[in-house]
């Protein structure tokens, strides 16, 4: 009975030092721009299979046993993927903090103005006034009423 006791001792000794050896990247994401907090977000160890999702608070917590310089990538979809180096020690919590994920659309995109005279319409029949009211651009057409002239 005396040696039960002392095996299930040992054995929760190195259960303790094995659970010690492994870093905690703890953060939250958001979106740069509105400053929401962003769910689903893939946060992963690259080149190992570790990886887990933001909560609905946007936050992780990975776990992690690999040792040294790592690159911590998060992903999601619409946004620019965030490539982090950071750095860990066993046993050691690393809290990245708050981490801005930037979306993919630029608002740098130029105003196109289309201007549309009577003589450009004639060839279909259709008054300018008519197409005031329903022009739209689709890629690189105009879109008049059931007409469609490539710009």
């Amino acid at each position: 009975m005396r040696r039960n006791y002392m095996l299930v001792f040992i054995l929760l000794s190195f259960g303790v030092t094995f659970a010690q050896e492994e870093a905690i990247f703890t953060g939250t994401v958001i979106d740069a721009k509105t400053q929401n907090l962003l769910e689903i977000v893939v946060v992963s160890i690259q080149n190992s299979s570790i990886t887990q999702l933001t909560t609905v608070q946007g936050k992780f917590e990975l776990h992690s046993s690999i040792k040294g310089e790592q690159l911590l990538l998060l992903h999601s979809q619409s946004y620019k993927d965030l490539l982090l180096k950071v750095n860990s020690n066993s046993g050691q919590t690393v809290d990245l903090g708050i981490l801005q994920l930037e979306d993919n659309f630029s608002d740098d995109v130029p105003a196109i103005l289309i201007t549309l005279l009577d003589a450009d319409l004639s060839d279909y029949n259709i008054s300018s006034e008519y197409c005031r009211k329903s022009v739209k651009i689709v890629e690189k057409y105009v879109v008049c009423g059931k007409w469609l002239r490539r710009i």
